[in-house]
């Protein structure tokens, strides 16, 4: 039997094809937090980073964006459906918490420290 097509599958893969993937390097370390957020939070923590960006001197924030790159890709921002993300670039020696400074805009839902490491001979 042949798998049954989702009607909204063509709109979430133009969604997700239309995030960039970030080139990564050995001696990357990266910090990715997952929030439960309802649509009002979302709005709200969208209006936070909007508020962020415009004090680092960055281009503010669309209405209608679903994901954004600030301080030079170090901070990585994106909306789902229930839930938001951040992918944070840090020091490979920088605490594995949320940051200082940042709000967390709801439950945690998920959070992984990854450093991708040289290969060892």
């Amino acid at each position: 039997m042949a798998p049954i097509i989702h009607p909204q599958r063509q709109r979430v893969l133009e969604e997700l094809h239309a995030r960039p993937f970030t080139p990564l390097t050995a001696g990357t370390r990266l910090l990715h937090f997952g929030f439960q957020v309802s649509h009002g939070g979302a709005d709200d923590d969208r209006a936070r980073l909007d508020s962020r960006a415009r004090t680092a001197s960055e281009a503010p924030v669309d209405q209608e964006c679903r994901y954004r790159l600030l301080k030079d890709g170090a901070l990585r921002w994106e909306r789902h459906g229930e839930f938001v993300t951040y992918t944070l670039r840090v020091d490979t020696d920088a605490p594995a918490a949320w940051p200082s400074g940042l709000i967390a805009p709801g439950p945690l839902l998920v959070a992984v420290d990854l450093s991708l490491l040289t290969e060892r001979t």
